[in-house]
């Protein structure tokens, strides 16, 4: 059992690891210039969204306490980042609208 959740935690934590990269690209085009479509940041949350669900379901369903405790705080760490990164990217498109002068 323990080889099996030693796998599937490797295989999640590169899967992971994946959406983390896109999140770091996107943070180095976006942070400075807006995203030009709505879609793209209905996308880029829903990316989010999903890396969110798939770090709680990874702490919900291993049997391995002490391997999931150990990898919390990493992934609850970069969570956070990456919930930062997509806040920031929607207002940093939106803000223009949101401050306009009437």
């Amino acid at each position: 059992m323990k080889i099996k959740c030693a796998l599937l935690s490797s295989r999640l934590s590169v899967y992971l690891h994946q959406i983390e990269k896109r999140f770091w690209t996107l943070s180095e085009n976006y942070l400075n210039e807006p995203l030009k479509k709505s879609q793209e940041l209905i996308k880029l949350a829903g990316l989010l969204d999903f890396y969110r669900e798939s770090v709680n379901h990874f702490f919900s369903s291993t049997s391995d306490a002490k391997h999931a405790s150990s990898m919390l705080v990493r992934m609850r760490s970069v969570e956070l980042l990456a919930t930062w990164l997509v806040y920031c990217i929607a207002f940093n498109s939106t803000r223009d609208n949101l401050f306009q002068r009437p």
